[in-house]
């Protein structure tokens, strides 16, 4: 059979008919897309319709497609696609994920809305890059309800695709710049809830939330005790403990009252500060103010101890907590674990473990 094969050479445009893959392949080397990316785009359509010799040309024809600016239409990456399957060469996540990357950066969501549409049709599954554009898309987009949206999506579908770190800085860094801080705070706990591990940028986009949380205020917006605990256990978490410390602070200028979770949270700070008599005075302070600790608190000094290898502080706020009924959380009993092996910890120290344990069941089955 007979195909035609059109390319550029010079500023002349010819068709070369032939039955040959040879004569195909001169038709991607030779093409100079520069001089008319519309006479290329054309012959891309009309060759399509002939079909091709070579898997390798179609994917080359991709490549150039992808490279256009702007990009051409969905319409002709699926005629592409489509002359692609004929030959048995199925786009895959990576060919899509590129594509549809290209469109997001451009602010084109329509069209990466459609292209997502053309992929699923084509039992392509989505992945974390193919999310991560579309949520990048939307947030240069100024849509950052559909972006919220589509994070949402990732945790529903039933490949339940997890948002890595650029996923979430993405978002957080929008909300942020949008004046939607509390939602972005939570989104940075969500972040750390689900193991994922800030980078530099996350820390520094929570770091700019307090300059951010200063023109709240001037504006007449004054954010909840909710907001600044969230900010508070974020710049615990990022080891910006002087700035955590500061915010907390400033709670008391601003008359808001700590609640469970913020003073915890300080507790915390306190512990990884090294400032293990100030955390305990903060726990008498939180009965003082009307704020019980609870279990949370009581892990979080009991651990502060243990890592400090105050053995004996420790067990003294473990049956506190054990008096109010409060259990001892994975990591708190790990710890204690950890010292009956541990060659660091004093054979005194380890017996005074094993005693309060044994104690302890003893209580239960008495």
């Amino acid at each position: 059979m007979t195909m035609m094969v059109r390319f550029v050479t010079g500023n002349h445009f010819v068709r070369i008919y032939s039955s040959h893959s040879h004569s195909q392949s001169r038709f991607v080397n030779h093409l100079i897309v520069n001089d008319d990316p519309r006479l290329f785009i054309d012959s891309v359509r009309e060759q399509c319709q002939f079909g091709f010799s070579s898997v390798d040309i179609p994917v080359s024809i991709f490549h150039q497609l992808n490279s256009l600016r702007p990009r051409p239409s969905i319409i002709v990456f699926n005629q592409l696609f489509n002359a692609m399957s004929k030959r048995g060469v199925h786009a895959n996540i990576i060919t899509y994920s590129a594509l549809l990357d290209g469109y997001c950066l451009r602010r084109e969501m329509d069209t990466a809305e459609k292209l997502l549409d053309i992929m699923l049709k084509d039992s392509v599954v989505p992945n974390v890059v193919t999310f991560s554009s579309l949520i990048n898309g939307y947030c240069k987009s100024k849509k950052l309800d559909k972006a919220l949206e589509m994070l949402q999506d990732m945790h529903l579908k039933g490949t339940r695709i997890t948002p890595n770190v650029f996923t979430y800085n993405t978002i957080i860094d929008a909300l942020c710049k949008d004046g939607r801080l509390q939602l972005a705070l939570e989104l940075f706990k969500d972040m750390q809830d689900r193991g994922v591990s800030p980078n530099v940028f996350a820390y520094n986009t929570l770091l700019d939330a307090i300059s951010l949380l200063k023109e709240m205020e001037n504006n007449g917006m004054a954010p909840d005790i909710v907001t600044y605990s969230i900010l508070i256990n974020g710049l615990c978490e990022a080891g910006r403990l002087v700035e955590a410390a500061k915010v907390f602070s400033f709670l008391v200028v601003k008359r808001l009252r700590p609640n469970v979770t913020t003073y915890t949270t300080m507790v915390k700070v306190l512990c990884r500060q090294g400032l293990l008599g100030d955390a305990t005075k903060l726990l008498k302070e939180m009965a003082e103010n009307g704020c019980p600790p609870n279990g949370c608190t009581y892990n979080t000094i009991i651990k502060g101890f243990l890592n400090a290898n105050d053995i004996t502080m420790a067990l003294d706020h473990l049956r506190i907590m054990r008096s109010l009924r409060f259990a001892v959380d994975d990591k708190t009993a790990s710890l204690f674990l950890g010292l009956l092996t541990a060659r660091d910890v004093n054979d005194k120290d380890k017996a005074l473990v094993q005693k309060y344990f044994l104690e302890y069941d003893g209580k239960k089955t008495g």
